[in-house]
């Protein structure tokens, strides 16, 4: 079968979409599809034309995508080793052609070039898969990828009966200010997850882009105040019917306070408003904090569950990389 794998092309987004769509078990309207892959694609830490790379076969003289893959930096474990998280779809009845393998040796040369770029000799590839995914989950493992976390997505469908916050003293709530409130929101997510597994890190730019991207309304981002300070946020987002609590976080030296469930009863109201029918979030399933039984006593469920693969590339593989890069592997 003649499959080719090539740099993304502003021209391939629409199939994209269809490839998306034909392979996503939740029903996404393609508006939504290609506003959340415009977001993916325009991300500030990557270029799409050199860290994304399609597959695609002949269908009749024309190019039909059937694979795609990219990465982009996650967040720095230590001053020496990258973290780059992969995300790849790729039709399911080409799996068994190896395809994934092939993208992701493509995409892995690509990482080699990006840590040697910042002057670093070796970098931890990350990717996800949810458990029912068992040819993807094979072949990482085949690869020597290692599960590393069990995610889970939780679910609401009953928003009937959501009950006012209890907001501890002291604290207020305002809208999220666009343009004004960007920096002390970023400061606060910063210290809300620096316990987070992975060293969770989010750059000021990356930030900036998120906020500011079609799908998502600030005015719905709730920010929790104490006097000048933000201490607290619930950033949700609305996706067709389907609301989201992206984010959700408290500083450190106000948990333990009821914040947290306060800000997800106003999270909860604000999607409703806005004509949620459900509402999702994502947890992890190993935190300190027991979040899915803590979600599961607010009326949320688990409806899939998602394992994190990773794969540490020494030195002298990314040289080897290197090599391959500069003497054209395909």
């Amino acid at each position: 079968m003649d499959i080719k794998i090539r740099n993304y092309r502003s021209e391939d987004l629409d199939q994209l979409v269809y490839l998306v769509r034909a392979t996503s078990d939740a029903d996404w309207s393609p508006a939504v599809i290609r506003s959340d892959l415009e977001q993916r694609l325009s991300r500030p830490c990557c270029d799409p034309t050199e860290d994304t790379f399609v597959a695609v076969a002949r269908n009749g003289g024309r190019e039909q995508v059937v694979g795609v893959h990219d990465f982009f930096p996650r967040w720095m474990r230590d001053d020496a080793v990258q973290i780059l998280q992969g995300k790849a779809v790729v039709r399911p009845d080409y799996l068994s052609h190896g395809l994934l393998e092939r993208l992701m040796r493509r995409v892995w040369r690509r990482c080699a070039v990006h840590v040697d770029a910042a002057g670093r000799e070796r970098f931890i590839f990350q990717m996800r898969c949810t458990e029912d995914q068992t040819d993807v989950r094979e072949t990482l493992k085949r690869l020597g990828f290692a599960v590393d976390r069990h995610l889970a997505e939780m679910e609401r469908r009953d928003l009937r009966h959501i009950l006012p916050p209890s907001m501890p003293e002291g604290i207020s709530i305002r809208p999220y200010r666009l343009g004004v409130d960007d920096r002390a929101w970023h400061d606060a997510f910063q210290d809300a997850f620096a316990d987070h597994w992975g060293q969770m890190v989010m750059t000021f730019d990356q930030w900036q882009h998120a906020v500011r991207h079609g799908n998502r309304d600030p005015s719905r981002h709730a920010v929790a105040w104490d006097a000048d300070q933000v201490v607290g946020f619930c950033y949700c987002k609305m996706r067709d019917d389907v609301g989201s609590i992206r984010w959700l976080g408290v500083r450190s030296a106000w948990q333990r306070r009821g914040l947290g469930g306060a800000l997800l009863q106003i999270g909860l109201r604000a999607v409703r408003a806005a004509g949620a029918s459900r509402v999702l979030l994502g947890v992890d399933l190993e935190s300190e904090g027991k979040a899915a039984a803590l979600y599961g006593r607010k009326g949320f469920e688990i409806t899939a569950r998602q394992l994190v693969f990773h794969r540490e590339f020494s030195a002298d593989e990314v040289g080897r990389l290197l090599e391959e890069t500069t003497g054209g592997a395909g």
